[in-house]
Protein backbone atom coordinates (compact mmCIF):
# COMPACT_ATOMS: atom_id res chain seq x y z
CA UNK A 1 0.00 0.00 0.00
CA UNK A 2 1.44 3.12 -0.96
CA UNK A 3 1.33 6.41 1.29
CA UNK A 4 2.36 9.18 -0.78
CA UNK A 5 0.68 9.84 -3.55
CA UNK A 6 1.96 11.55 -6.64
CA UNK A 7 2.31 15.06 -7.77
CA UNK A 8 1.63 14.12 -11.66
CA UNK A 9 0.22 10.78 -13.46
CA UNK A 10 1.26 11.10 -16.99
CA UNK A 11 -0.91 8.19 -19.43
CA UNK A 12 -1.39 6.85 -22.57
CA UNK A 13 1.57 7.54 -24.36
CA UNK A 14 4.83 6.60 -25.39
CA UNK A 15 7.25 7.04 -22.74
CA UNK A 16 11.07 6.65 -24.42
CA UNK A 17 12.84 5.88 -21.23
CA UNK A 18 16.28 5.52 -22.42
CA UNK A 19 18.32 5.26 -26.19
CA UNK A 20 21.09 3.12 -24.50
CA UNK A 21 20.70 0.36 -27.17
CA UNK A 22 19.08 -0.06 -30.49
CA UNK A 23 16.53 -2.10 -28.92
CA UNK A 24 12.84 -0.04 -27.85
CA UNK A 25 12.59 0.84 -23.98
CA UNK A 26 9.12 2.62 -24.02
CA UNK A 27 6.14 2.53 -21.63
CA UNK A 28 2.73 4.64 -21.84
CA UNK A 29 2.98 6.54 -18.56
CA UNK A 30 4.98 7.58 -15.30
CA UNK A 31 4.32 8.97 -11.65
CA UNK A 32 6.19 12.19 -10.65
CA UNK A 33 7.05 12.85 -6.74
CA UNK A 34 8.54 15.67 -5.90
CA UNK A 35 10.47 16.26 -8.73
CA UNK A 36 12.09 12.69 -9.15
CA UNK A 37 10.03 9.63 -11.05
CA UNK A 38 9.38 7.62 -8.87
CA UNK A 39 6.79 4.88 -11.22
CA UNK A 40 6.56 4.13 -14.89
CA UNK A 41 3.61 2.00 -16.35
CA UNK A 42 0.07 2.25 -17.73
CA UNK A 43 -2.56 4.02 -16.06
CA UNK A 44 -3.51 0.89 -14.25
CA UNK A 45 -0.42 0.17 -12.85
CA UNK A 46 0.24 3.83 -11.83
CA UNK A 47 -3.62 4.06 -9.97
CA UNK A 48 -2.05 3.02 -6.89
CA UNK A 49 0.09 6.89 -6.91
CA UNK A 50 -3.01 8.97 -7.79
CA UNK A 51 -4.79 10.95 -4.98
CA UNK A 52 -7.04 13.83 -4.85
CA UNK A 53 -4.80 16.45 -5.58
CA UNK A 54 -2.84 14.29 -8.07
CA UNK A 55 -2.71 16.19 -11.54
CA UNK A 56 -3.37 13.68 -13.79
CA UNK A 57 -2.30 14.14 -17.29
CA UNK A 58 -3.78 12.23 -20.27
CA UNK A 59 -1.08 12.40 -23.41
CA UNK A 60 -3.20 11.25 -25.92
CA UNK A 61 -0.62 9.18 -27.79
CA UNK A 62 1.89 11.91 -27.26
CA UNK A 63 5.85 10.91 -27.17
CA UNK A 64 7.92 11.87 -23.80
CA UNK A 65 11.43 11.90 -23.81
CA UNK A 66 13.97 13.03 -21.88
CA UNK A 67 14.92 17.12 -21.78
CA UNK A 68 17.77 17.63 -24.33
CA UNK A 69 21.38 18.75 -23.32
CA UNK A 70 22.96 20.85 -25.24
CA UNK A 71 26.66 19.61 -24.90
CA UNK A 72 28.04 23.48 -26.67
CA UNK A 73 27.41 26.27 -26.38
CA UNK A 74 28.37 30.09 -25.65
CA UNK A 75 25.24 30.95 -23.11
CA UNK A 76 27.19 35.12 -22.71
CA UNK A 77 27.49 35.23 -26.24
CA UNK A 78 24.25 33.45 -27.27
CA UNK A 79 22.32 35.38 -24.60
CA UNK A 80 23.85 38.61 -26.57
CA UNK A 81 23.27 36.90 -29.78
CA UNK A 82 19.79 37.52 -29.95
CA UNK A 83 20.27 40.85 -29.55
CA UNK A 84 23.12 41.47 -32.25
CA UNK A 85 22.44 42.50 -35.93
CA UNK A 86 22.55 39.29 -38.12
CA UNK A 87 25.29 39.35 -40.59
CA UNK A 88 24.78 35.66 -41.82
CA UNK A 89 23.98 36.68 -45.20
CA UNK A 90 24.54 36.14 -48.92
CA UNK A 91 26.57 39.03 -49.86
CA UNK A 92 27.98 41.97 -47.71
CA UNK A 93 26.25 44.77 -48.63
CA UNK A 94 23.18 43.55 -47.13
CA UNK A 95 24.62 43.24 -43.85
CA UNK A 96 26.19 46.38 -44.36
CA UNK A 97 22.93 47.97 -45.21
CA UNK A 98 22.10 46.31 -41.40
CA UNK A 99 24.84 47.43 -39.68
CA UNK A 100 24.29 51.21 -40.75
CA UNK A 101 20.31 50.98 -40.04
CA UNK A 102 21.83 49.59 -36.47
CA UNK A 103 23.62 52.57 -36.22
CA UNK A 104 21.32 55.00 -36.69
CA UNK A 105 19.63 53.49 -33.87
CA UNK A 106 22.19 53.76 -31.34
CA UNK A 107 23.02 56.59 -29.31
CA UNK A 108 26.24 58.70 -30.37
CA UNK A 109 29.70 56.57 -29.30
CA UNK A 110 27.78 53.44 -28.74
CA UNK A 111 29.36 50.25 -29.95
CA UNK A 112 27.44 48.77 -33.12
CA UNK A 113 27.70 44.90 -32.67
CA UNK A 114 27.33 42.22 -35.21
CA UNK A 115 27.55 38.67 -35.82
CA UNK A 116 27.32 35.76 -38.20
CA UNK A 117 29.41 36.83 -41.65
CA UNK A 118 30.66 34.19 -43.68
CA UNK A 119 34.15 34.04 -45.79
CA UNK A 120 32.93 31.33 -47.96
CA UNK A 121 29.69 32.74 -48.59
CA UNK A 122 30.88 35.98 -49.50
CA UNK A 123 34.01 34.57 -50.82
CA UNK A 124 36.31 37.36 -49.41
CA UNK A 125 36.85 39.35 -46.31
CA UNK A 126 34.90 42.66 -45.54
CA UNK A 127 37.63 45.75 -45.24
CA UNK A 128 37.58 48.22 -42.63
CA UNK A 129 36.74 51.36 -45.21
CA UNK A 130 33.31 49.54 -46.19
CA UNK A 131 32.41 49.39 -42.72
CA UNK A 132 33.80 53.11 -42.48
CA UNK A 133 31.64 54.21 -45.24
CA UNK A 134 28.47 53.29 -43.57
CA UNK A 135 29.84 53.69 -39.63
CA UNK A 136 32.10 56.81 -39.68
CA UNK A 137 31.27 58.02 -36.25
CA UNK A 138 31.26 54.57 -33.85
CA UNK A 139 33.16 51.63 -33.60
CA UNK A 140 31.70 48.48 -34.93
CA UNK A 141 32.80 44.89 -34.29
CA UNK A 142 31.08 42.10 -35.70
CA UNK A 143 32.35 38.37 -35.54
CA UNK A 144 32.16 35.51 -37.83
CA UNK A 145 29.53 32.53 -37.80
CA UNK A 146 32.64 30.78 -36.13
CA UNK A 147 33.53 32.88 -33.80
CA UNK A 148 37.20 33.06 -35.08
CA UNK A 149 37.15 35.72 -36.94
CA UNK A 150 36.38 39.50 -36.38
CA UNK A 151 35.36 42.58 -38.73
CA UNK A 152 35.77 46.00 -37.31
CA UNK A 153 36.45 49.37 -38.59
CA UNK A 154 38.78 52.34 -38.37
CA UNK A 155 37.18 53.62 -35.13
CA UNK A 156 37.30 50.38 -33.16
CA UNK A 157 40.97 49.92 -34.34
CA UNK A 158 41.55 53.30 -32.77
CA UNK A 159 40.16 52.88 -29.55
CA UNK A 160 42.01 49.77 -29.13
CA UNK A 161 45.00 51.16 -30.35
CA UNK A 162 46.09 48.66 -33.41
CA UNK A 163 48.03 50.62 -35.94
CA UNK A 164 50.44 49.40 -38.73
CA UNK A 165 53.07 48.79 -36.03
CA UNK A 166 51.03 46.71 -33.66
CA UNK A 167 52.76 43.40 -33.70
CA UNK A 168 50.70 40.05 -33.92
CA UNK A 169 49.96 38.51 -30.36
CA UNK A 170 50.61 35.17 -29.73
CA UNK A 171 48.42 32.75 -31.89
CA UNK A 172 46.65 35.82 -33.52
CA UNK A 173 46.85 37.85 -36.70
CA UNK A 174 45.97 41.01 -38.06
CA UNK A 175 45.33 40.80 -41.37
CA UNK A 176 47.37 43.77 -43.12
CA UNK A 177 47.51 45.40 -46.43
CA UNK A 178 49.96 48.14 -47.47
CA UNK A 179 47.44 50.69 -45.83
CA UNK A 180 47.89 49.03 -42.53
CA UNK A 181 44.99 46.80 -40.34
CA UNK A 182 42.61 45.91 -43.00
CA UNK A 183 40.13 45.51 -40.15
CA UNK A 184 40.29 41.18 -39.60
CA UNK A 185 41.65 39.62 -36.90
CA UNK A 186 41.82 36.18 -36.10
CA UNK A 187 42.11 33.96 -33.33
CA UNK A 188 44.08 35.85 -30.82
CA UNK A 189 44.02 38.70 -32.00
CA UNK A 190 40.37 39.46 -31.68
CA UNK A 191 40.84 40.07 -27.76
CA UNK A 192 42.40 43.02 -28.63
CA UNK A 193 39.38 44.38 -29.51
CA UNK A 194 36.80 42.11 -27.14
CA UNK A 195 38.57 42.59 -24.42
CA UNK A 196 37.42 46.69 -24.76
CA UNK A 197 34.34 46.13 -25.49
CA UNK A 198 31.31 47.33 -22.49
CA UNK A 199 30.63 44.76 -20.88
CA UNK A 200 26.58 44.70 -20.43
CA UNK A 201 26.22 44.93 -16.45
CA UNK A 202 25.33 42.32 -14.08
CA UNK A 203 21.62 42.82 -13.64
CA UNK A 204 21.29 43.48 -17.85
CA UNK A 205 23.46 40.31 -18.38
CA UNK A 206 21.12 38.45 -15.55
CA UNK A 207 18.28 39.62 -17.52
CA UNK A 208 20.09 38.60 -21.21
CA UNK A 209 20.47 35.27 -19.39
CA UNK A 210 17.27 34.73 -18.17
CA UNK A 211 16.07 35.40 -22.02
CA UNK A 212 18.52 32.66 -23.38
CA UNK A 213 17.37 29.90 -21.39
CA UNK A 214 13.44 30.95 -22.24
CA UNK A 215 14.36 30.28 -25.89
CA UNK A 216 16.24 27.22 -24.92
CA UNK A 217 13.04 25.63 -23.66
CA UNK A 218 11.14 26.23 -27.01
CA UNK A 219 14.02 23.61 -28.62
CA UNK A 220 13.24 21.08 -25.44
CA UNK A 221 16.67 22.02 -23.64
CA UNK A 222 16.99 22.07 -19.94
CA UNK A 223 21.26 21.21 -19.72
CA UNK A 224 23.86 22.85 -21.23
CA UNK A 225 27.78 22.32 -20.59
CA UNK A 226 28.38 26.15 -21.25
CA UNK A 227 31.92 27.37 -22.40
CA UNK A 228 31.84 31.49 -21.74
CA UNK A 229 33.79 33.10 -19.17
CA UNK A 230 33.21 34.09 -15.35
CA UNK A 231 30.89 36.76 -15.71
CA UNK A 232 28.02 34.31 -16.97
CA UNK A 233 29.17 32.10 -14.12
CA UNK A 234 28.64 35.12 -11.44
CA UNK A 235 25.30 35.97 -13.56
CA UNK A 236 23.85 31.68 -13.28
CA UNK A 237 24.49 32.21 -9.55
CA UNK A 238 22.66 34.90 -9.04
CA UNK A 239 19.30 33.42 -11.00
CA UNK A 240 20.15 30.92 -8.83
CA UNK A 241 19.89 33.01 -5.66
CA UNK A 242 16.87 34.13 -7.28
CA UNK A 243 15.07 30.86 -7.98
CA UNK A 244 15.26 31.85 -11.45
CA UNK A 245 17.66 29.25 -13.15
CA UNK A 246 15.54 27.03 -14.89
CA UNK A 247 19.09 25.41 -16.51
CA UNK A 248 20.74 22.77 -15.40
CA UNK A 249 24.32 24.25 -16.29
CA UNK A 250 28.00 22.64 -16.71
CA UNK A 251 30.51 25.28 -16.19
CA UNK A 252 33.84 25.13 -18.31
CA UNK A 253 37.12 27.11 -17.20
CA UNK A 254 38.54 29.41 -19.65
CA UNK A 255 42.36 28.29 -19.88
CA UNK A 256 43.36 32.36 -18.83
CA UNK A 257 41.22 31.12 -15.89
CA UNK A 258 43.12 28.35 -14.76
CA UNK A 259 45.72 29.61 -12.35
CA UNK A 260 42.31 31.53 -10.21
CA UNK A 261 41.16 28.27 -10.50
CA UNK A 262 43.94 25.89 -9.16
CA UNK A 263 44.36 28.51 -6.60
CA UNK A 264 40.81 27.92 -5.33
CA UNK A 265 40.87 24.87 -5.30
CA UNK A 266 37.95 23.80 -7.71
CA UNK A 267 37.58 20.24 -9.14
CA UNK A 268 35.73 19.44 -11.83
CA UNK A 269 32.49 17.69 -10.50
CA UNK A 270 32.36 20.41 -7.97
CA UNK A 271 28.91 21.96 -7.36
CA UNK A 272 25.18 20.57 -7.29
CA UNK A 273 22.42 19.23 -9.79
CA UNK A 274 21.85 23.18 -11.38
CA UNK A 275 25.90 24.41 -11.41
CA UNK A 276 28.77 22.43 -11.61
CA UNK A 277 32.67 22.81 -12.70
CA UNK A 278 33.76 20.98 -16.00
CA UNK A 279 36.58 20.82 -17.64
CA UNK A 280 39.47 23.54 -18.14
CA UNK A 281 39.20 24.84 -22.02
CA UNK A 282 42.00 24.51 -24.42
CA UNK A 283 42.76 25.64 -28.27
CA UNK A 284 44.74 23.15 -30.11
CA UNK A 285 43.95 25.37 -33.62
CA UNK A 286 41.50 27.43 -35.28
CA UNK A 287 38.60 27.37 -37.58
CA UNK A 288 37.78 25.99 -41.22
CA UNK A 289 36.13 29.14 -42.22
CA UNK A 290 39.15 31.53 -42.17
CA UNK A 291 41.65 28.62 -43.22
CA UNK A 292 42.66 28.82 -39.76
CA UNK A 293 42.12 24.79 -38.82
CA UNK A 294 45.59 23.20 -38.37
CA UNK A 295 45.82 21.00 -41.00
CA UNK A 296 48.96 17.93 -41.70
CA UNK A 297 48.78 18.63 -45.69
CA UNK A 298 47.73 22.32 -47.06
CA UNK A 299 44.36 23.21 -47.45
CA UNK A 300 42.93 22.33 -51.35
CA UNK A 301 42.98 26.15 -52.69
CA UNK A 302 46.23 27.51 -50.50
CA UNK A 303 49.67 25.28 -51.36
CA UNK A 304 51.27 27.18 -48.77
CA UNK A 305 48.33 27.27 -46.15
CA UNK A 306 48.59 24.82 -43.01
CA UNK A 307 46.57 26.69 -40.90
CA UNK A 308 47.20 27.43 -36.89
CA UNK A 309 48.71 25.66 -33.99
CA UNK A 310 47.48 27.99 -31.28
CA UNK A 311 49.02 26.25 -28.63
CA UNK A 312 51.94 24.05 -28.99
CA UNK A 313 52.37 20.40 -28.38
CA UNK A 314 54.70 20.59 -25.42
CA UNK A 315 52.51 23.69 -23.87
CA UNK A 316 49.51 22.02 -24.05
CA UNK A 317 51.85 19.00 -22.21
CA UNK A 318 52.40 20.77 -19.17
CA UNK A 319 48.89 22.89 -18.68
CA UNK A 320 47.45 19.28 -18.82
CA UNK A 321 49.83 17.57 -16.28
CA UNK A 322 48.47 20.85 -14.15
CA UNK A 323 44.85 20.52 -14.55
CA UNK A 324 44.65 16.48 -14.08
CA UNK A 325 47.65 16.94 -10.90
CA UNK A 326 44.59 19.32 -9.09
CA UNK A 327 41.40 17.36 -10.35
CA UNK A 328 40.88 19.49 -13.22
CA UNK A 329 39.70 17.48 -16.27
CA UNK A 330 40.87 18.78 -19.41
CA UNK A 331 38.26 19.91 -22.34
CA UNK A 332 40.34 20.51 -25.50
CA UNK A 333 39.14 22.28 -29.06
CA UNK A 334 40.43 20.67 -32.46
CA UNK A 335 39.45 21.26 -35.84
CA UNK A 336 42.41 20.21 -38.36
CA UNK A 337 43.53 16.78 -38.68
CA UNK A 338 47.24 17.70 -37.02
CA UNK A 339 45.58 19.23 -34.54
CA UNK A 340 43.25 16.32 -33.53
CA UNK A 341 46.27 14.32 -34.35
CA UNK A 342 48.56 16.41 -31.60
CA UNK A 343 45.48 16.52 -29.21
CA UNK A 344 44.88 12.61 -29.47
CA UNK A 345 48.98 11.67 -28.87
CA UNK A 346 48.92 14.07 -26.08
CA UNK A 347 45.79 12.47 -24.38
CA UNK A 348 47.35 9.36 -24.60
CA UNK A 349 50.48 9.80 -23.62
CA UNK A 350 49.46 11.14 -20.33
CA UNK A 351 47.90 7.70 -19.59
CA UNK A 352 51.59 6.82 -18.50
CA UNK A 353 51.48 9.47 -15.55
CA UNK A 354 50.62 8.08 -12.33
CA UNK A 355 47.68 10.92 -11.72
CA UNK A 356 44.61 10.49 -10.32
CA UNK A 357 41.82 10.59 -12.53
CA UNK A 358 39.42 13.53 -12.49
CA UNK A 359 36.10 13.15 -11.44
CA UNK A 360 35.08 13.91 -15.34
CA UNK A 361 36.10 12.59 -18.40
CA UNK A 362 37.90 14.61 -20.79
CA UNK A 363 36.86 16.02 -23.96
CA UNK A 364 37.78 16.59 -27.34
CA UNK A 365 35.74 19.86 -28.99
CA UNK A 366 34.55 19.32 -32.87
CA UNK A 367 37.38 16.90 -33.62
CA UNK A 368 36.42 17.78 -37.50
CA UNK A 369 38.76 16.03 -39.14
CA UNK A 370 40.43 13.22 -39.07
CA UNK A 371 43.62 11.45 -40.47
CA UNK A 372 43.07 7.32 -41.22
CA UNK A 373 46.35 6.59 -39.07
CA UNK A 374 44.75 8.17 -36.02
CA UNK A 375 41.25 6.12 -35.63
CA UNK A 376 42.80 3.58 -33.55
CA UNK A 377 43.59 6.79 -30.64
CA UNK A 378 40.22 7.06 -30.70
CA UNK A 379 40.00 4.02 -28.29
CA UNK A 380 40.99 6.10 -25.24
CA UNK A 381 38.84 5.42 -22.06
CA UNK A 382 37.76 7.91 -20.21
CA UNK A 383 37.67 10.36 -23.30
CA UNK A 384 34.95 12.00 -24.54
CA UNK A 385 34.00 13.11 -28.06
CA UNK A 386 32.33 16.42 -28.20
CA UNK A 387 30.79 17.38 -31.43
CA UNK A 388 28.31 19.22 -33.41
CA UNK A 389 26.00 17.61 -36.35
CA UNK A 390 24.66 20.97 -37.65
CA UNK A 391 28.22 22.07 -38.29
CA UNK A 392 28.70 19.59 -41.19
CA UNK A 393 25.17 20.68 -42.59
CA UNK A 394 26.88 24.39 -42.34
CA UNK A 395 30.64 23.83 -43.47
CA UNK A 396 30.20 20.60 -46.06
CA UNK A 397 30.59 22.91 -49.10
CA UNK A 398 33.40 24.93 -47.90
CA UNK A 399 35.37 21.60 -46.39
CA UNK A 400 34.43 20.27 -49.76
CA UNK A 401 36.65 23.02 -51.39
CA UNK A 402 39.25 23.15 -48.96
CA UNK A 403 39.89 19.95 -47.91
CA UNK A 404 38.74 17.62 -50.60
CA UNK A 405 38.94 13.94 -50.57
CA UNK A 406 40.08 14.15 -47.02
CA UNK A 407 36.02 14.90 -46.21
CA UNK A 408 35.31 10.88 -45.81
CA UNK A 409 36.71 11.55 -42.18
CA UNK A 410 35.17 15.05 -41.68
CA UNK A 411 32.62 15.10 -38.64
CA UNK A 412 33.11 11.31 -38.77
CA UNK A 413 30.44 10.29 -36.07
CA UNK A 414 30.23 7.01 -37.46
CA UNK A 415 33.69 5.98 -36.74
CA UNK A 416 33.67 7.60 -33.50
CA UNK A 417 31.07 4.93 -32.52
CA UNK A 418 32.73 2.21 -34.19
CA UNK A 419 35.68 2.49 -31.98
CA UNK A 420 33.83 2.55 -29.30
CA UNK A 421 33.92 6.13 -28.76
CA UNK A 422 31.23 8.14 -26.14
CA UNK A 423 29.57 11.14 -28.67
CA UNK A 424 27.74 13.98 -27.17
CA UNK A 425 26.01 16.19 -29.33
CA UNK A 426 25.78 20.41 -29.15
CA UNK A 427 25.40 23.74 -31.11
CA UNK A 428 28.04 25.84 -30.79
CA UNK A 429 25.74 28.52 -30.44
CA UNK A 430 25.36 31.12 -31.21
CA UNK A 431 27.80 29.51 -33.82
CA UNK A 432 24.76 27.54 -35.19
CA UNK A 433 20.86 27.68 -33.72
CA UNK A 434 20.61 25.45 -30.10
CA UNK A 435 17.94 23.55 -31.81
CA UNK A 436 19.02 19.69 -31.34
CA UNK A 437 16.32 18.25 -33.47
CA UNK A 438 18.24 19.77 -36.86
CA UNK A 439 21.44 18.19 -34.97
CA UNK A 440 19.29 14.85 -35.16
CA UNK A 441 18.30 15.56 -38.86
CA UNK A 442 21.92 16.57 -39.96
CA UNK A 443 23.58 13.37 -38.16
CA UNK A 444 20.68 10.99 -39.62
CA UNK A 445 21.13 12.26 -42.82
CA UNK A 446 23.67 14.73 -43.46
CA UNK A 447 21.84 16.60 -45.74
CA UNK A 448 21.03 20.05 -45.84
CA UNK A 449 17.30 21.50 -45.26
CA UNK A 450 16.45 21.13 -49.02
CA UNK A 451 17.69 17.86 -48.87
CA UNK A 452 20.71 17.92 -50.65
CA UNK A 453 23.12 16.20 -51.48
CA UNK A 454 21.04 13.49 -52.64
CA UNK A 455 22.23 10.51 -50.09
CA UNK A 456 23.81 12.59 -48.23
CA UNK A 457 26.96 13.93 -47.56
CA UNK A 458 29.52 11.37 -46.97
CA UNK A 459 26.40 9.19 -46.11
CA UNK A 460 28.59 6.50 -44.44
CA UNK A 461 28.75 8.62 -41.65
CA UNK A 462 25.31 8.86 -40.72
CA UNK A 463 23.83 7.50 -37.32
CA UNK A 464 20.70 6.17 -36.29
CA UNK A 465 17.85 7.93 -34.60
CA UNK A 466 18.46 6.25 -31.50
CA UNK A 467 22.17 6.94 -31.49
CA UNK A 468 21.91 10.62 -31.98
CA UNK A 469 18.87 10.79 -29.17
CA UNK A 470 21.44 9.53 -26.73
CA UNK A 471 23.99 12.13 -27.63
CA UNK A 472 21.46 14.83 -26.99
CA UNK A 473 20.20 13.30 -23.37
CA UNK A 474 21.93 10.15 -21.87
CA UNK A 475 25.75 10.80 -22.66
CA UNK A 476 25.65 14.08 -22.15
CA UNK A 477 24.19 13.15 -18.82
CA UNK A 478 27.26 10.64 -18.53
CA UNK A 479 30.05 12.88 -19.18
CA UNK A 480 29.15 15.59 -17.08
CA UNK A 481 28.99 13.01 -13.92
CA UNK A 482 24.86 13.02 -13.85
CA UNK A 483 24.35 9.91 -15.59
CA UNK A 484 22.07 8.10 -12.19
CA UNK A 485 19.98 11.86 -12.51
CA UNK A 486 19.20 12.54 -15.84
CA UNK A 487 18.86 11.90 -19.14
CA UNK A 488 17.56 8.56 -18.84
CA UNK A 489 13.10 8.61 -17.72
CA UNK A 490 13.38 6.07 -15.07
CA UNK A 491 12.50 5.20 -11.57
CA UNK A 492 14.42 8.21 -8.91
CA UNK A 493 15.82 10.00 -12.16
CA UNK A 494 14.78 14.04 -12.04
CA UNK A 495 11.51 14.84 -13.62
CA UNK A 496 13.36 16.77 -16.86
CA UNK A 497 11.15 15.98 -19.85
CA UNK A 498 9.62 16.89 -23.17
CA UNK A 499 6.60 15.95 -24.96
CA UNK A 500 5.60 15.89 -28.37
CA UNK A 501 3.04 15.19 -30.92
CA UNK A 502 4.80 13.31 -33.14
CA UNK A 503 7.61 10.93 -31.83
CA UNK A 504 11.23 12.31 -33.29
CA UNK A 505 12.28 8.59 -32.93
CA UNK A 506 9.84 7.45 -36.06
CA UNK A 507 8.59 10.73 -37.53
CA UNK A 508 9.69 11.50 -41.40
CA UNK A 509 13.43 13.27 -41.40
CA UNK A 510 11.91 16.16 -42.56
CA UNK A 511 9.31 16.76 -40.13
CA UNK A 512 12.37 16.99 -37.12
CA UNK A 513 12.96 20.43 -39.19
CA UNK A 514 9.89 22.14 -37.79
CA UNK A 515 9.12 20.00 -34.75
CA UNK A 516 8.98 21.03 -31.69
CA UNK A 517 8.60 20.43 -28.31
CA UNK A 518 4.65 21.01 -27.11
CA UNK A 519 5.57 21.23 -23.40
CA UNK A 520 8.46 20.66 -21.32
CA UNK A 521 9.02 19.74 -17.31
CA UNK A 522 12.41 20.49 -15.07
CA UNK A 523 12.39 19.36 -12.23
CA UNK A 524 8.66 18.02 -12.27
CA UNK A 525 7.41 21.45 -13.02
CA UNK A 526 6.07 22.67 -16.47
CA UNK A 527 8.30 24.95 -17.83
CA UNK A 528 6.26 24.97 -21.32
CA UNK A 529 2.88 23.20 -22.36
CA UNK A 530 0.31 24.47 -24.93
CA UNK A 531 -1.99 21.19 -24.26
Amino acid sequence: MIHHTADKVLHAGTVHTHFDSDASSFVEGMAIKDGVLTALGSLEELEPWIGPDTEVVNLEGRTVLAAFCDSHLHLHKYAQAITLVDCETQDISTALERLKQRSQELPEDEWVLGHGWRLDTWGRFGTREELDHVIPDKPAYITSKSLHAAWVNSRALEQAGISAATPDPPGGKILRDEGGPTGILLEYAIPLISDILPPPSTEQLVQLLANAQAQLHQFGITRVHDFDGPRCFQSLLQLQEQRQLQLRVQKQIKADELEAALALGLRSGFGDDWLRIGQVKFFADGALGPKTAFMLAPYADAPDAYGMETSSYDNLKQKFLDCIQHGLAISIHAIGDAANRNVLRLLSSMRRYDLAQPALPHRIEHLQLLHPEDIPLLQQEHLVYSMQPSHAVSDMDMAEKLWGERCSLAYAWRTVLRQGGTLIFGSDAPVEQPNPLWGIHAAVTRQKFDGTPPGGWHAEQCISRREALHAYTTAPAIASGMGSKVGRLLPSYLADLQIYDQDPLTCEPEALLTLRPAAVMLDGAWILRSF
